[in-house]
């Protein structure tokens, strides 16, 4: 009795054993328990100062989840301070994170009350907030009215309408163990300003609802669980971790609001990756009262057209041309995944999400962007991100590119046309009109999965580079796999590029490939270490590349372990790399001169191409945020990194 109170006053368990078995599976149930770390993997969130654009908003937010052995994952939504260094700061103006990159024990986020919170998913944070609120509004959408707050909506036990037994209604409401927010693995809190003095935070969760977090105190504004989800929510009764609405939400803009400098929220978009195939809107002009807009479901693309994937894209808000003279404003759209992908040997086709796509924002309504399999047949596998250009800074988006599983990068324009055949081929550019007549398989690379949408750079007329990774996000311990990163010179007249015929391995960072990358129309790095994977889009700055890789097992300057006590958590290492974009020559040093960023072709010993990375380094990377959809607005990338 003793040490069982000992156990349990210290925050720990208590297990007894008399046979050589049940001592084996009290260590399992111990070190499975030491297993259940509160994780960080959406990249976090800093919103752009309401006030001042050129300054960031002095605040950071986190999404943690906690996994468990058995059931449902946790999770929640922390807010923290951050300085003009970058370090990120707790409630009450300390510093909230160790020497190597972990939130400190003793660490106070914003909104929480009760205690210090540290990383803990169960502690503080909006999860606290809900936790103690005396009432909360959550709905549903059941077709009577589109008014989500109307009584035919009610997320509630007596609402017959749902088709919910009641029982389980009030287990989603009360939260999975009694915790109430469900674990946010890929759907990043989107900020957002109604005015200068009222900000809300948009997410999902994995335990079926989407929410509205009011940022001045974290709590719940109301939830929202999505129609296609009601009838999966009795698998919150089962032992497994499931998905629910997990994609990341995106926010459409309409007018300016008065005497300030910020635009009306009209439209939010979110879907649910692994939880399904449909993305659902919301109005969202009051925060208070949201509407039921549209979804868009599986067959969103006509009759007979392909078939959509579980909805993994992050919606591209945009401004495109619908008709000769006529704009709209759209959120575009990548067809999705197909889970047959999660095979050990795939299909040599996809079947469904071989498509790129554009619905206007407010009705989801489909524009005359809309390619896919069906109308053309380089489409061969399923598309999960995408990234657009605005080429000429009009505000109107010209130009498509997306890669997918197989490896292909395609290239969609509504500004370029080719004229004329065989050697008399030109490519011309010419006013968008809403027809994206040009389409184009620019790249096959025959090796890796491209979850990361290329970026185009170095736009010179119609000449651009475009970079990009390969990787299998979706199965990120696989140690076997071989990946490469990549830059791709796109001349319009190119198709079907490879890398063994039209590109130049540069991987040897000590090379010198000034001649024979004329000879070449790209490059690519074979990445060093088994299993190394791109993690990241790329972010291209003052000629260099930037991008991030995940490697799951320690190598290098990391010695691994076969000890299950040790390195529990994030199991692998990430690298920063800085390549220069003309020829991948390393960058390795970066001075403080008026002369710029200072580059270097000398790496340290054993570390090619790779910016040297101390050990029990951490880096948090991919911290983008936008605030005002105006066609000059400031983007910020951040990154933290802690010796």
């Amino acid at each position: 009795d003793l040490l069982n109170r000992t156990a349990i006053l210290g925050g720990g368990s208590y297990h007894t054993a008399n046979t050589a078995s049940s001592l084996k599976e009290a260590f399992v149930q111990i070190i499975s328990t030491i297993v259940e770390e509160s994780t960080v993997f959406v990249a976090p969130v800093v919103p752009v100062n309401r006030l001042n654009r050129t300054a960031d908003g002095g605040h950071i937010y986190l999404a943690f989840f906690k996994p468990l052995q058995l059931g449902e994952w946790l999770g929640n939504v922390k807010k923290y301070g951050l300085d003009s260094a970058g370090d990120i700061l707790d409630a009450t103006g300390i510093a909230a994170v160790n020497a190597d990159g972990t939130m400190k024990d003793n660490s106070l986020s914003y909104w929480t009350q009760l205690s210090t919170d540290g990383a803990d998913v169960t502690k503080g944070g909006s999860g606290e907030r809900i936790q103690t609120q005396a009432s909360r509004n959550v709905y549903t959408h059941t077709g009577t009215s589109n008014d989500l707050t109307d009584a035919s909506n009610s997320f509630v036990e007596t609402n017959t309408a749902i088709g919910v037994a009641p029982a389980l209604i009030t287990e989603v409401l009360n939260g999975i163990n009694d915790w109430p927010i469900g674990s946010v693995i890929h759907s990043e809190p989107t900020v957002v300003h109604y005015s200068t003095s009222a900000t809300v935070i948009y997410f999902g969760s994995n335990d079926g609802l989407f929410r509205c977090i009011n940022d001045a105190n974290g709590e719940e504004l109301w939830a929202f669980v999505p129609p296609g989800q009601l009838n999966r929510l009795d698998l919150l009764q089962d032992n497994n971790n499931d998905y629910y609405v997990d994609g990341p939400p995106r926010v459409d803009y309409g007018t300016r609001i008065t005497d300030t400098d910020l635009f009306t929220p009209e439209t939010v978009l979110v879907g649910e990756r692994r939880g399904g195939s449909t993305y659902y809107a919301l109005d969202i002009t009051d925060y208070t009262t949201p509407r039921w807009r549209y979804d868009i479901e599986e067959t969103h693309l006509g009759a007979g057209a392909e078939v959509l994937g579980q909805s993994w894209g992050a919606p591209e808000t945009s401004k495109i041309m619908v008709a000769a003279g006529s704009s709209a404003d759209v959120f575009i759209l990548p067809g999705g995944y197909d889970n047959q992908q999660d095979q050990e040997t795939p299909a040599s086709t996809d079947t469904v999400g071989r498509a790129l796509f554009a619905v206007h924002a407010s009705t989801g309504v489909l524009t005359g962007l809309n390619v896919h399999a069906g109308n053309w047949n380089s489409m061969t596998h399923s598309i999960v991100d995408l990234s657009t250009v605005d080429h000429d800074a009009d505000g109107i988006a010209t130009r498509i590119y997306a890669g997918d599983m197989a490896g292909q990068v395609f290239v969609l324009a509504d500004d370029v046309v080719i004229t004329g055949t065989g050697g008399d081929r030109m490519a011309e550019g010419k006013v968008p009109d809403g027809t994206w007549a040009y389409r184009n398989r620019l790249f096959r690379s025959g090796l890796g999965k491209i979850f990361y949408a290329p970026v185009a750079s170095d736009i010179e007329g119609n000449v651009e580079t475009l970079f990009f990774g390969t990787g299998n996000r979706a199965d990120p311990l696989n140690e076997s796999e071989s990946n490469r990163f990549y830059a791709v010179y796109n001349l319009w007249l190119d198709s079907d590029l490879t890398p063994a015929n039209d590109l130049l391995d540069v991987s040897d960072p000590t090379g010198s490939y000034d001649e024979a990358l004329k000879a070449k129309k790209g490059w690519y790095i074979n990445l060093p270490h088994a299993g190394e994977k791109v993690v990241s889009q790329a972010l291209v700055d003052s000629e260099v590349v930037y991008f991030t890789t995940y490697t799951p097992v320690a190598t290098g300057l990391f010695t691994p372990t076969n000890d299950p006590c040790a390195g529990t958590g994030a199991r692998g290492v990430g690298r920063l790399y800085a390549v220069n974009m003309l020829d991948a020559t390393p960058v390795t040093d970066w001075g403080d001169s008026s002369s710029g960023k200072k580059r270097s072709t000398t790496l340290p010993p054993d570390l090619p191409i790779a910016v040297p990375i101390i050990k029990n380094r951490k880096i948090y990377v991919g911290a983008k945020s936008w605030d005002l959809p105006e066609n000059d607005r400031v983007e910020y990338f951040y990154w933290k990194q802690t010796r």
